[in-house]
């Protein structure tokens, strides 16, 4: 075989490239995607990191999914330290895509001419293509706020997955996950949604022999309130960029749930869900926007960053009223005897609305 070029989505939310993949792989409105959407990336979970070149905490979806537990993944993994050591990265790689995997590998951008920003700098690349006779690979990686495509030669990526900057954790290396199709649709469970929301609305810290998890409201807390602890203008302003896009990204996953639930039936959301639903998006949208003009300009103005970072404050404050209200409206359903709704019943409303 000598070119490949896996059928990709585009993808229904941009934050990391792990949490993107899945819906790389899902059609939005399928039966899988609903429920990966019912069921997934509804809390937040954050954690300190320290390694050679930076620290701070990182911002993610509370995960509650094992891809090889999903109905119609497989799932491979390579440990970072094993990546580091394949004695031919490069016929892996090719050999796994072949097979149609969807490849997560970490990388050092600077070996990747069209990636690289000047300096070396550990990162995800998504790859899911490859072409032998032109020793290419067909990659995506996240490059100025958007996951765009670029292609990288087989001798850059090569050195690229082998020069990683950063020591990393045995979870991280290359992840890799197909879609086989024979996914059984069974029901989306309102008990895992109610769950999950619970932890969305807690406020869990733990502490760990070398640093901090946070779960929940604490995760967006934690994550916010190091914001100005930042030196650099830049990095105040990563950073308020990075935690505005979690919560517009998840905006964007909490308005396809309450549309699903909406198909359930009249009063399954009630009218003040939607209403601090809009008020929470507007919010963080309107922020979002005032952010990007800011960057756009490269200029420093540490009283417009100090401002920023206050209003995430009054974001979150919004956001978790919406999720508080979501959160009553799933405990009258589980009251009314509602735990799981059959896809069958509401597939056809949801493909409506995924086409709208």
């Amino acid at each position: 075989m000598d070119a490949v070029k896996l059928d990709i989505c585009e993808p229904f939310i941009l934050t990391i490239p792990d949490e993107c993949v899945p819906f790389l792989i899902l059609k939005k409105g399928s039966k899988p995607f609903d429920k990966f959407v019912m069921e997934n990336y509804i809390s937040f979970h954050a954690y300190d990191y320290q390694n050679d070149t930076s620290d701070g905490f990182c911002l993610r979806f509370e995960n509650y999914i094992a891809w090889e537990t999903f109905g119609g993944f497989s799932s491979l993994h390579v440990p970072l330290s094993l990546q580091k050591n394949l004695g031919d990265p490069i016929g892996f790689l090719t050999d796994a895509l072949e097979r149609g995997y969807i490849l997560m590998c970490d990388y050092n951008t600077f070996c990747v001419e069209a990636a690289s920003s000047g300096k070396p700098r550990g990162h995800r690349v998504i790859l899911y293509g490859c072409d032998r006779e032109k020793r290419r690979f067909f990659c995506r990686d996240f490059i100025r706020g958007s996951l765009r495509p670029f292609e990288a030669g087989f001798d850059e990526m090569g050195r690229a997955l082998q020069d990683y900057p950063w020591p990393g954790e045995e979870k991280g290396g290359i992840l890799g996950l197909r879609y086989d199709g024979d996914f059984e649709s069974g029901s989306v469970s309102i008990c895992k949604l109610y769950t999950a929301l619970c932890s969305l609305c807690s406020s869990d810290l733990l502490q760990r022999n070398n640093g901090v998890e946070a779960f929940g409201r604490r995760a967006l807390s934690v994550f916010r309130g190091g914001i100005l602890h930042y030196s650099s203008p830049e990095e105040q302003a990563y950073r308020c960029s990075y935690w505005m896009n979690y919560v517009r990204e998840s905006c964007k996953l909490m308005e396809y749930r309450l549309q699903y639930l909406k198909n359930c039936g009249p009063g399954c959301v009630s009218p003040g869900t939607e209403e601090r639903f809009r008020a929470a998006r507007q919010s963080v949208e309107a922020a979002f926007m005032k952010l990007l003009k800011y960057e756009y300009k490269q200029r420093v103005d540490r009283a417009f960053l100090e401002s920023t970072a206050e209003s995430c404050g009054e974001i979150e404050e919004a956001y978790m009223e919406f999720a508080g209200s979501l959160l009553e409206d799933c405990r009258a359903l589980l009251k009314a005897g509602v735990t799981e709704i059959e896809q069958s019943r509401l597939y056809a409303s949801a493909e409506r609305y995924s086409g709208a």
